[in-house]
């Protein structure tokens, strides 16, 4: 009979430090905002302002970020999992993320249509990434799938809106988002 069995330490690595108790708090969730940077022109630095300002300026950066007309998600992942020989337990390989975000603006010259279908079919060429309203910004990612399509509604009593679902792959741990306080209000176009 095969008997289960902690996994050998492939490394040793000790529990990190953190903080606990009086100082928890809660932490809104909503995304309000996703970018995009050339896969040909990475981040030096996601923390400079003005790296991101020269981005912008060049072209291989852009995005839409804008709390009032953009709302979305990215919920926990599903999971790769692998069973390695007959008694192995399974083994969590990667994750797979799918982050759903509705814009809702639209203008009269309708220019909103003509980014909505560049990024969906230039999608390979930019890392993506995404926004809080607060500025907490998660990503770029890699290998981004993103498909962008316009949603009309049955009836009046909704707004269409452009619907982006952007999916990719990562190793197994937790994101961390850094916060660019920078980035509130900021045009991510030119």
């Amino acid at each position: 009979m095969c008997e289960m069995a902690c996994q050998p330490c492939a490394d040793e690595e000790d529990v990190p430090t953190y903080l606990d108790g009086c100082v928890d708090s809660l932490d809104e969730g909503g995304i309000a905002g996703w970018f995009a940077v050339a896969c040909d022109d990475p981040f030096v630095d996601i923390t400079d302002e003005a790296e991101w300002d020269a981005k912008i300026l060049a072209g291989t950066l852009f995005g839409r970020f804008d709390g009032t007309f953009i709302r979305g998600s990215l919920p926990i992942p599903e999971r790769n999992e692998v069973t390695v020989g007959a008694c192995g337990q399974p083994i969590t390989i990667s994750k797979n993320f799918t982050a759903t975000l509705f814009d809702s603006a639209y203008e009269a010259t309708n220019t909103k249509y003509d980014l909505y279908d560049y990024v969906d079919r230039k999608v390979g060429r930019f890392s993506y990434g995404f926004i809080q309203c607060d500025g907490n910004t998660y990503g770029p990612f890699d290998n981004v799938t993103a498909k962008a399509d316009e949603n009309i509604p049955e009836t009046t009593d909704e707004n269409k809106s452009f619907q982006i679902d952007f999916t990719f792959r990562r190793g197994l741990g937790i994101v961390k988002p850094v916060l660019l306080a920078f980035l509130v209000g900021k045009q991510l176009h030119q």
